[in-house]
């Protein structure tokens, strides 16, 4: 029973002893609503694995709003690019080595410590969510007009 339906219950019994014919078009009508709704989509395991990496980076790695908004060269796209491909031999269409790629980054090649493949993948979307909440932030509109 969701909380909205408990409150109403609760609420009934008062409104029906004053207006009873009003509190069930009132409790049929509020039903309908609820019953409207699309269901929630339960939380993955793989959605809460991405989450909790974000916030990783957030608390343990200090990578927050204003750490990201100064990485506005696709940085962290690259670098998710990377982890996504980490555990990839090779590329089909030409041979690609992730230290080069990652060097796309400016960043240190220290600081990409691929593992395995869940978990690269799980760090390659967090990037990923940064980046899209950075672009949020920036109030940069995803219309196909824009430019790169």
């Amino acid at each position: 029973m969701t909380r909205e339906r408990e409150l109403l219950e609760q609420a009934l019994p008062m409104l029906e002893k004053s207006y009873p014919t009003l509190a069930r078009k009132l409790c049929d009508e509020v039903y309908e609503v609820l019953a409207a709704q699309p269901a929630p989509v339960p939380m993955t395991q793989a959605a809460t694995d991405v989450l909790a990496e974000r916030k990783r980076q957030v608390e343990v790695e200090g990578w927050n709003a204003t750490h990201d908004d100064e990485h506005d060269d696709h940085s962290m796209s690259v670098a998710a690019a990377c982890y996504a491909l980490a555990n990839r031999p090779a590329l089909e269409v030409q041979t690609v080595k992730l230290r080069d790629l990652w060097q796309w980054t400016g960043w240190s090649i220290a600081w990409f410590k691929p593992k395995d493949r869940r978990r690269n993948l799980i760090r390659a979307a967090a990037l990923l969510l940064a980046e899209i909440e950075r672009l949020d932030r920036a109030g940069i509109a995803a219309s196909p007009e824009q430019k790169p």
